[in-house]
């Protein structure tokens, strides 16, 4: 049986309850995953180290209670246990599997006693990662950044909880596709374009259609640790 199909921010909400607390999310993105906390009572701070991901980010109705600061995740620009909670939402795996340990090390530092560490990550399986294999096959790291995770006991990170579930990527248009790509990573553009011909027929063959697009199937496991005393 399959893992059931949920939302991330969905998750996020039920495990880490955000009304008053104060949220660090790493590798924000766009921000979407903040700004659901922030509207939900958290009070976040969202970094990233995309200068153009960020300017984008603030585009967009930000909540009072939001604020995004450029920074990456090896040298957190907040102080010693400083935050409730520390957030990865699908960007662990975006940092280099020599640097993951260190990430880690960061959030235990800038996390209060009995802080949560969420950390939600794609598997390298599933259509949507089948959808992205032309240009990047992630097996490797994603699979550092779980074997960094379950070894995360030796920075004081104990382990609460861990869950699977499913979720669906859905874009409107294969320009879509791509232009979401490319934010994640300008440095993909080359190797897009060299591969253009088989994404197309990866994007037409894997994907479910929705309302004009199509949807691709993620399956994600998330680890819910707590800092200890």
């Amino acid at each position: 049986m399959s893992p059931a199909e949920r939302q991330g921010l969905d998750v996020a909400r039920e495990l880490l309850s955000p009304a008053g607390r104060e949220i660090l999310e790493v590798g924000c993105g766009r921000g979407a995953i903040a700004r659901g906390l922030a509207l939900a009572g958290g009070r976040v701070v969202a970094v990233d180290c995309g200068r153009c991901v960020l300017r984008e980010a603030h585009g967009t109705n930000v909540p009072s209670s939001l604020q995004f600061v450029a920074g990456r995740a090896e040298a957190l620009p907040l102080r010693e246990a400083s935050r409730d909670v520390v957030l990865f939402f699908n960007s662990l795996h975006h940092v280099t599997a020599g640097d993951q340990t260190r990430c880690l090390a960061e959030s235990a530092r800038v996390l209060r006693p009995q802080g949560h560490l969420f950390i939600a990550e794609p598997l390298a399986e599933g259509p949507h990662f089948e959808l992205g294999l032309p240009i990047d096959d992630e097996s490797a790291v994603r699979a550092a950044a779980l074997s960094n995770i379950r070894r995360a006991d030796s920075l004081g990170l104990g382990l609460l909880r861990e869950i699977s579930y499913t979720q669906r990527a859905r874009y409107a248009s294969f320009e879509a596709f791509r232009l979401a790509k490319l934010a994640a990573d300008p440095a993909r553009l080359d190797r897009f374009e060299a591969a253009r011909a088989e994404l197309k027929r990866r994007y037409e063959r894997l994907g479910e259609r929705c309302n004009g697009g199509r949807a691709f199937a993620q399956p994600m496991r998330v680890h819910l640790l707590q800092k200890r005393d």
